[in-house]
């Protein structure tokens, strides 16, 4: 008889995390209770934290802030500084704006 394996339900949300970046999000998030309007501050500290947004975290933030999970991914993939993916070892940024230009 085989041994019965828990298996995380892959309706709970973060359930595509492994423990150490699920423990980063989650403190991230507890670290912004107390305050509103949090979403950003919440999606630099996870990108801070683990170099990126994983996809897999989005809904545990929707459900700390009661917003539904394609707020928080609308958020992601509107803000070009977030990435849904591991960075590379070299990340280039070119920047083509007016102030940039001016800068040189």
């Amino acid at each position: 008889m085989k041994p019965h394996v828990a298996r995380p339900d892959p309706s709970s949300p973060g359930s595509g995390l492994d423990a150490v970046a699920r423990a980063s999000v989650e403190a991230v998030i507890a670290s912004f209770e107390s305050r509103q309007d949090v979403l950003l501050p919440i999606l630099h500290g996870i990108q801070d934290a683990l170099g990126f947004v994983p996809p897999a975290s989005l809904p545990l933030v929707a459900s700390a802030l009661n917003l539904s999970r394609a707020e928080v991914h609308g958020v992601v993939s509107f803000y070009h500084h977030f990435r849904s993916e591991a960075p590379g070892r070299h990340v280039l940024r070119l920047c083509r704006a007016e102030a940039c230009q001016a800068m040189g």
